[in-house]
């Protein structure tokens, strides 16, 4: 009967903890440009970070398995400068559930072209918030803070700033003590301390009401209202055509217009023209690079 009781505890225990984890994370590993590094290596360290990433609780929230928030990272290994170093870029995707619906919207999708780490089969992955102990880890940890950061802002106001806050230290950290150019602060580059410093900086805090117009107050509410949600969706553009305007070329816009550009053509086809036309116009200003279809979404349904 005791031991019934132990196996039960165990089993309770092990399925409360299921429901701590907060991210639904697939992370895999693209070697085939290796030629230096046995492949089952690169299997070992996939599936220790697999457990490393999504068994680390990293808010104080309970998560049912349900709610957990789909997201995956590529690392694509570009060359081995000396044996077990290697370089790489990051591919990181996010998505979110929009309410009522079947639809997952993207959140995040961008490649970071700068990832350098070190690893030996079987290292212990070690992480310490506090401390920069790995660029392996403290890399991926600081994509999962900006994750969360990106998902929670989309429910509340400010909702990401626990995790875009300690996204930063985590870069600061990086700046002191890791040689990877992803770290670096250089003006104008795509790097991690860059993202994190225009998701932090006051002058750009209208940035953070468009991720909550523009999910919660727009998408969530077309189920109930298309019109009044694509119109708060159209207003979060605007803003962000009002953000473009003073600080053209900004990287969270980038990472936005990347994420959303064919939803957002999706999303306006059927609109009624004035509305359609002001908001194409303003997306072929912030996302130059996708100007043409915005123009051919223009042009349908007329």
């Amino acid at each position: 009967m005791y031991k019934i009781l132990i196996i039960a505890f165990l089993f309770m225990t092990s399925v409360e903890s299921s429901f701590g984890q907060e991210l639904n994370c697939k992370l895999t590993i693209n070697s085939q440009k290796s030629s230096k590094t046995d492949p089952k290596v690169f299997k070992t360290l996939e599936q220790a970070l697999n457990d490393f990433v999504n068994g680390t609780k990293w808010t104080n929230d309970s998560y049912k398995p349900a709610e957990k928030i789909e997201c995956a990272i590529l690392i694509t290994i570009e060359s081995e400068p000396k044996e077990n170093s290697f370089t790489s870029t990051i591919t990181i995707t996010s998505s979110r559930p929009v309410f009522n619906s079947d639809f997952r919207t993207p959140m995040i999708n961008y490649k970071d072209r700068s990832f350098e780490f070190s690893y030996k089969e079987n290292d212990a992955l070690d992480f310490n918030e506090n401390v920069f102990n790995s660029n392996l880890t403290h890399t991926i940890a600081y994509y999962a803070h900006v994750i969360l950061g990106y998902d929670y802002e989309t429910y509340s106001p400010s909702g990401g700033a626990p995790f875009f806050n300690k996204a930063e230290v985590l870069c600061q950290l990086a700046l002191n003590a890791s040689s990877d150019p992803g770290w670096k602060n250089n003006f104008g580059e795509r790097t991690r301390t860059n993202l994190i410093a225009e998701i932090q900086n006051t002058r750009y805090k209208l940035f953070r009401d468009i991720l909550y117009t523009y999910h919660l107050k727009g998408l969530d509410m077309m189920y109930d209202d298309v019109v009044k949600g694509r119109s708060n969706i159209a207003l979060a553009i605007n803003n962000m055509n009002i953000i473009n305007t003073d600080n053209a070329n900004t990287m969270i816009l980038q990472l936005f217009t990347q994420a959303k550009s064919n939803e957002i053509a999706s999303i306006f086809e059927m609109s009624d023209k004035i509305e359609k036309e002001s908001v194409f116009k303003s997306m072929s200003k912030i996302d130059a690079t996708n100007a043409q279809k915005y123009q051919n979404a223009l042009q349908k349904n007329k």
